[in-house]
């Protein structure tokens, strides 16, 4: 919807929640452990010897090509989540 993150909790805090809860911009700040977190859930997952069905991207699997060429095209991609 084209919001930033300070606009999205602006309208969040206006909303009718089913459970008629009230809340104020900063209640959707993250705190240190949900930062960590999302930051960890962006970064590259890699497990050997393995293989995550599905979500595979075009041309995949990917023969003859180094862990560093792999990684690579998976870190080219955004819809890239792992390697296996």
């Amino acid at each position: 919807m084209g919001l930033d993150d300070n606009s999205a909790r602006e309208l969040a805090s206006r909303c009718l929640w089913l459970d008629e809860a009230n809340f104020a911009p900063n209640d959707f700040d993250m705190d240190h452990e949900r930062k960590e977190a999302a930051a960890a859930a962006q970064e590259l997952s890699v497990q050997d010897g393995w293989d995550a069905i599905g979500n595979d991207l075009p041309g995949m699997p990917a023969w003859n090509v180094s862990l560093e060429q792999c990684r690579a095209q998976c870190e080219a991609d955004q819809r890239c989540l792992a390697l296996t």
